[in-house]
């Protein structure tokens, strides 16, 4: 296995709402001399919402999507942060006690959790290969002023990754940007919340 291979984990939203996106990452990959081999029969990771209706199923769910992964014995990319965060949060779930009770549900179809794969995203394959990214870029982004946002999924729970990165000073996002050559303006909003879990009457009445 290459050390730029990965097991590609697109999501639902990149194989749906923005396939642009995933055109977009395809097309990269190669470039940055990455493999992406997407996960053949992933589901849905719930998105940090389905576990409020049945954590057991939703956990039995990702540990399947690692098991998956685990099986072509590479790292687990995914390009969503939600997807990051709750593959992430199952695969700790199931390393501290949880896994001996999954695995009975993952045997009906022959499958075992082993704990042995990496989760990574986007951002941070790219944070982590600086030098590689730099090196291919051909067309510097030198005349765009840009406003970064990270998302509280990208970086929060900071102890959900294990302080990989600081919740309250990341760095990640601007360092890539600033690689391809952009000019990074202050936004005061790029930690805040979009309230993708809120329930909002007054967004309801409008629809």
């Amino acid at each position: 296995m290459s050390a730029n291979e990965f097991a590609f984990f697109p999501g639902c939203v990149l194989s749906q709402a923005a396939k642009e996106s995933k055109m977009s990452l395809e097309a990269i990959a190669p470039i940055l001399g990455w493999k992406l081999n997407e996960i053949k029969g992933w589901s849905c990771c719930g998105a940090s919402q389905a576990q409020d209706v049945d954590p057991i199923a939703t956990l039995v769910a990702n540990a399947r999507n690692i098991a998956l992964a685990e099986q072509m014995k590479m790292p687990l990319l995914t390009t969503c942060s939600t997807c990051k965060l709750t593959l992430t949060k199952a695969k700790t779930t199931l390393d501290k006690g949880a896994k001996e009770r999954i695995n009975k549900f993952l045997a009906e179809g022959n499958m075992k959790y082993e704990g042995s794969t990496e989760i990574t995203s986007l951002l941070w394959a790219l944070y982590e290969n600086l030098d590689t990214l730099k090196s291919k870029v051909v067309k510097p982004l030198s005349n765009l002023k840009v406003a970064l946002f990270y998302g509280c999924h990208s970086i929060r729970p900071e102890d959900a990754y294990n302080g990989k990165e600081s919740s309250v000073n990341p760095k990640s996002f601007e360092t890539v940007v600033g690689a391809l050559g952009a000019t990074i303006v202050t936004f005061e909003k790029r930690l805040d919340c979009c309230g993708f879990h809120a329930s909002d009457p007054a967004v309801k009445s409008v629809q």
